[in-house]
């Protein structure tokens, strides 16, 4: 950024820092050169423009295997051997930057990045709410843990906010969007190590709505948002479509009443799509564990990071019913 009071302009390219500091430690280092899936790949058996070029660093550990730094460029980055989703399971160049033959063949050496499943990237989120139907208050607590690239991705936006306007903006969503009451949202950082846990907390004035003398409806709208796409008009597309990355997204609210009550809806309280072309999965179910408990289980799981196109109808299943389970409404009657 250029600062006016200083009359600088800051060069902010930390590839020469890293440069310098590879060059320090002695050992052959290697400059990367990947490129971003979303838009492009490296094919080592054509020489063609790399579209989407980023440019890391590497250095080989014993047993021949890279180990990949992606230059920091802000407070949080990416940890060394962490790459973003859209850098893993490519082809990537690594030129060698401590020659001593020139001529060797070992001084270009080409790659696959690291690749994770759905088993690897998940974000499990539990919510409990106190639900005063005398005063028509909802009281939350969530907890959220994230690993693999949920964890990745949202380090930086825990912390200090930032976020990536390339990527779908549900990844961002917290409870602060469900129009709490004044400034009672609170949200902070349990653990940020192997994995991210996050605590938040709100309260809600316009979740209860009463129907009747005894019956009521809590309005769950936004409350769980999957990270899905619009797929409407995509039916018949001829390309196959790129999730972000393989995940398994499991969502668990807790409806506590301060008063006995009974489900009256919805009536279908279980919903399984596991379709046979493996591609994913989607879970929901509802029930009422004791006399003031309603727990709601919801679960989206992409199992692949390619859906060919014949495949995408089944796909659209999937995101249609997880993005049911946004606009949720529960009614409840008060036992007699």
């Amino acid at each position: 950024p250029f600062s006016i009071r200083n009359k600088v302009l800051y060069n902010l390219n930390t590839n020469e820092i890293y440069n310098g500091l590879m060059k320090r430690l002695g050992i052959n280092y290697y400059q990367v050169i990947v490129t971003d899936t979303r838009i492009g790949s490296i094919d080592a058996q054509k020489c063609m423009p790399i579209l989407g070029e980023q440019q890391l660093f590497a250095m080989l550990d014993e047993h021949n295997n890279p180990i990949f730094i992606y230059p920091k460029n802000n407070k949080t980055g990416y940890q060394i051997n962490e790459l973003p989703f859209y850098l893993q399971n490519t082809t990537a160049v690594l030129v060698s930057q401590m020659v001593v033959n020139a001529n060797d063949d070992q001084n270009v050496l080409f790659y696959k990045t690291y690749n994770t499943t759905y088993k690897n990237n998940k974000r499990v989120t539990n919510t409990t709410a106190n639900v005063d139907l005398s005063q028509k208050v909802v009281g939350i607590n969530r907890q959220e843990i994230l690993t693999g690239n949920y964890q990745n991705l949202l380090n930086g936006f825990y912390q200090h906010k930032t976020i990536d306007s390339t990527v779908n903006q549900r990844y961002y969503h917290t409870l602060k969007t469900l129009n709490p009451i004044g400034n009672l949202y609170s949200a902070q950082i349990i653990q940020q190590d192997t994995l991210l846990h996050i605590q938040q907390q709100n309260a809600l004035a316009n979740a209860i709505t009463q129907l009747t003398d005894t019956t009521y409806q809590i309005n769950l709208n936004q409350w769980v948002q999957h990270i899905t796409t619009n797929l409407t008009n995509n039916t018949k597309r001829i390309q196959p479509y790129y999730p972000d990355f393989a995940n398994t997204d499991t969502h668990q609210i807790t409806l506590q009443f301060d008063h006995n009550i009974q489900l009256i809806s919805p009536q279908k309280k279980l919903l399984s799509i596991d379709e046979q072309t493996k591609i994913g999965a989607y879970y929901l179910k509802i029930e009422q564990p004791t006399a003031n408990t309603i727990q709601l289980t919801t679960a989206l799981i992409i199992k692949t990071d390619k859906i060919l196109p014949d495949q995408i109808p089944y796909l659209q299943q999937l995101f249609e019913a997880a993005n049911a389970a946004s606009n949720l409404n529960i009614q409840v009657a008060l036992s007699k």
